[in-house]
């Protein structure tokens, strides 16, 4: 009884882990991107770069 309760508890965990690690990679992900895109619209905006 107990095994397989702590076996189905750590399977949860598991599970949860591993979402809420693809949800960090996931928002990591979204804020490079926009920040990369902020600069590369400030780097064409800016007109010192302007060739």
């Amino acid at each position: 009884m107990n095994v397989s309760f702590y076996a189905y508890k750590y399977q949860i965990y598991r599970i949860t882990k591993v979402k809420s690690t693809l949800n960090v990679l996931t928002s990591a992900g979204v804020v490079a991107v926009k920040v990369l895109l902020s600069l590369s619209i400030a780097l064409f905006m800016s007109p010192s770069f302007m060739l």
